[in-house]
């Protein structure tokens, strides 16, 4: 591994045009220019590099706007050498594991990638917010991946599911005798996760009482088990996630602020289906493969109706609903390609995906494409997930004149 140094923006610049380097450390600080006039000249001279950002000035708003940007990284000063080794090997060698991997190439997908792959190394309580169905425990997998506890557990706990009454043992674990049937001690799932991470799914779903407990276990770094006196210490990063606006929840009482602050030191949203829908494509693509390894059927595709049926849908359970409508077709398709009848009855339904109604939403959408390529139909193609000659096709089909 080769390495170059400059001292002033200048020759940084020069140096990144010049080398394209695979990574760059880069100063907040340097003479000559500064700040994010620099940041932004080394990402035009070198768009490829993996950008580290190092700065005194470390704030959550500048963060987020370096990753924004493009960087990979952000190393607050003061910080050890071991931290700037564990960003460059993490950048080097360490994929995130194929668990986490998460499809997708729109702007929405990537920014929340990118917030992710930022703030794993640091954190110790994220927020995850975004409709059910949208890859809230994907998103959990790989912040625990890229984090500096991957080697630690991952517990994952579903709050709406527990029965309030016994949340509380779940969580914390209790000690023998603390109740009627407590015939031995157990340890809870906080205590389970210690040097990993807890992922607490809705936790938006907790009464208040226990996010009382909860807000406790987390600032402590301790849990007490029911029926103890004592409490045990944890080293544990929290993550939460939630299908519910908290912010809205805490207005009219029925979450706790000081606890919803806590949980979002840093929020990750997580985009619905319907606002990445350029994403579609991708994951067909994915989720057919999956079927056909997991049916043994030579399922090849889908029809072009078809296709524009899943585009014409509102998909209300996200990609989670995407998955088991492909996932169900795989197994009931009578062909190799998987057409319109083939789909679950809620994605074709009357007024969901009729012929009239797939057309007109299958052009507004290559429209829209469209027009944000600047009308570069090779583009456009690539971004529908579709050949250049099925856009031209389709276009005629539009009476958009001859290809």
């Amino acid at each position: 591994m080769k390495i170059s140094t400059a001292r002033d923006a200048g020759v940084a610049i020069e140096l990144a045009q010049r080398l394209q380097p695979g990574i760059t450390l880069l100063d907040w600080r340097m003479p000559g220019v500064n700040g994010w006039s620099l940041f932004d000249g080394i990402r035009s001279a070198a768009p490829a590099t993996q950008l580290v950002l190092m700065t005194g000035y470390d704030s959550a708003e500048a963060a987020v706007e370096a990753i924004r940007r493009g960087a990979v990284d952000y190393l607050a000063k003061p910080f050890p050498i071991e931290r700037v080794q564990s960003a460059v090997t993490r950048i080097l060698y360490e994929p995130v594991p194929p668990a986490a991997c998460i499809i997708g190439e729109s702007a929405a997908i990537k920014s929340a990638l990118s917030l992710t792959s930022l703030v794993a190394p640091h954190f110790r309580n994220v927020l995850l917010a975004g409709p059910t169905g949208s890859g809230k425990e994907l998103f959990a997998r790989r912040l625990h991946g890229l984090s500096p506890s991957a080697r630690g557990p991952y517990v994952a706990v579903n709050c709406a599911a527990v029965q309030e009454t016994l949340f509380e043992s779940e969580l914390f674990g209790h000690v023998r005798g603390a109740f009627t049937g407590a015939t031995r001690d157990k340890r809870g799932l906080m205590e389970a996760a210690n040097g990993g991470v807890l992922f607490l799914d809705e936790v938006g779903e907790l009464p208040l009482h226990l996010q009382a407990k909860l807000l406790r276990a987390i600032e402590e770094r301790a849990v007490r088990p029911v029926g103890s006196v004592a409490s045990r210490a944890v080293e544990v990063r929290v993550i939460a996630g939630t299908n519910r606006e908290l912010r809205a929840a805490v207005g009219r009482g029925l979450f706790r602020d000081d606890l919803f602050y806590r949980l979002a030191t840093v929020e990750i949203r997580l985009p619905a289906l319907a606002d990445r829908i350029e994403d579609l494509p991708l994951l067909v693509q994915h989720f057919v493969a999956e079927g056909r390894a997991e049916t043994g059927r030579r399922i090849e595709g889908l029809t072009p109706e078809a296709e524009a049926a899943l585009r014409a849908h509102s998909w209300p359970g996200n990609v989670r609903e995407l998955r088991s409508a492909i996932m169900y077709a795989c197994m009931v398709a009578q062909d190799c390609r998987i057409g319109v009848s083939d789909l679950p009855a809620s994605v074709h339904s009357p007024g969901a995906a009729q012929p009239d109604n797939v057309k007109h939403a299958e052009r507004k959408l290559i429209e829209r494409v469209l027009a944000e390529a600047d009308s570069d139909r090779m583009e456009a193609a690539r971004r529908l997930g579709i050949s250049r000659a099925t856009l031209y096709r389709r276009l005629a089909e539009f009476n958009h004149g001859k290809p």
